[in-house]
């Protein structure tokens, strides 16, 4: 018997889902007041850092919260209500309007953070996981995934919002970019 063709619709997470970064909200849960040292210290390095340090940064982040995890001390629930709290306020009429298609989430963000929201969502995500030492999956590598997951999938829409998500946008028939201020602009 021949597999059904799925319909697909595609969305980021941090900043199409939620506002923000869901790594961030981690850290705010997780570190307290010392968020900020924590989160912020390495975001800096990332940023002015020559790229080839970006890797050990990385690592690094993906080791702390990996240390979380294994020590059960993921604030699991929590960090879902967190991440509710953070929805944009269109969110749940974007996925109404996308409800004949099957939705999924494609980020760069960890698969281990996002866990709980996709089966609590019946979404499948397809995310960076932090106990991997893989690159984080943004720009083409978003797209190499799509395809190996869902080689014959009909990619209907895609909804991002920043350049990491281009390509992926780029293989949908209909492409969703949301700016800053949470407005949805078809592009």
């Amino acid at each position: 018997m021949m597999k059904k063709i799925e319909n697909i619709s595609l969305f980021d997470f941090d900043g199409t889902i939620i506002k923000g970064d869901s790594v961030k909200l981690f850290y705010k849960l997780h570190f307290g007041i010392c968020w900020i040292l924590e989160y912020y210290l390495s975001f800096t390095f990332i940023k002015f850092l020559v790229t080839r340090n970006f890797n050990l940064i990385e690592r690094k982040r993906r080791l702390k919260i990996r240390k979380i995890i294994e020590s059960n001390s993921f604030k699991e629930k929590e960090f879902f209500e967190l991440l509710k709290s953070n929805y944009f306020e269109d969110i749940n009429e974007l996925f109404n309007r996308n409800i004949k298609y099957k939705i999924v989430v494609v980020t760069g963000s960890y698969y281990e953070l996002l866990q709980l929201w996709g089966k609590e969502n019946d979404i499948p995500i397809l995310a960076t996981s932090c106990f991997s030492d893989d690159d984080i999956l943004t720009f083409e590598k978003k797209v190499k995934k799509i395809k190996d997951v869902y080689p014959k999938a009909h990619l209907i829409n895609a909804y991002g919002n920043s350049s990491s998500d281009f390509p992926m946008l780029e293989i949908s028939k209909k492409r969703y970019f949301r700016k800053i201020n949470g407005d949805i602009k078809e592009i």
